[in-house]
């Protein structure tokens, strides 16, 4: 069995489809340890490839956390009826959104589970017995998902295509 130069063709566009979650689609998080004294680091990571962001900052520049509802307007000035949800860190230097805002639908984040994130975000930081945190979206098997589906797709295409 040989892979012709129409089988590789035909992989390309597949492979390349694949990749387009990597550019939108990443991880993120928030991290955040704790000494002994009561200080201590944050890590912020919004991990997709156009849109990448890192912060690091002391502890105590973490104000508050905060589960936003944010009402949607249709394009003829309308409210829609289910609004944007999102979890907001207000830090000194501003404000970082802990993931990408989502609307309430089946099968998504619901609106209880990102309140319950800003919750543990909270708990953290008015506790001064917790030593970590780490809050956020892993993404990791999404991207992955979409890689092995489309490389797959074109796999069996350049073989077919490669058969005698």
């Amino acid at each position: 069995m040989r892979l012709t130069v129409l089988g590789l063709l035909l992989f390309l566009p597949f492979a390349l489809i694949g990749s387009v979650p990597l550019l939108f689609v990443g991880n993120t998080y928030l991290r955040c340890e704790r000494k002994a004294d009561g200080a201590g680091n944050c890590e912020f990571v919004n991990g997709s490839l156009l849109r990448g962001q890192r912060a690091s900052f002391p502890l105590e520049e973490l104000s508050r956390a905060e589960f936003r509802r944010t009402p949607r307007r249709t394009s003829n000035g309308r409210f829609e009826t289910s609004p944007e949800l999102q979890v907001v860190l207000h830090t000194e230097r501003g404000q970082l959104p802990l993931g990408l805002p989502t609307v309430p639908s089946t099968g998504s984040t619901s609106e209880r589970d990102l309140s319950a994130k800003a919750g543990r975000i909270q708990a953290f930081l008015t506790s001064t017995k917790a030593g970590t945190l780490k809050e956020g979206d892993d993404n990791t098997l999404m991207i992955v998902f979409f890689l092995l589906s489309f490389g797959g797709m074109g796999a069996a295409a350049a073989l077919l295509v490669s058969q005698p």
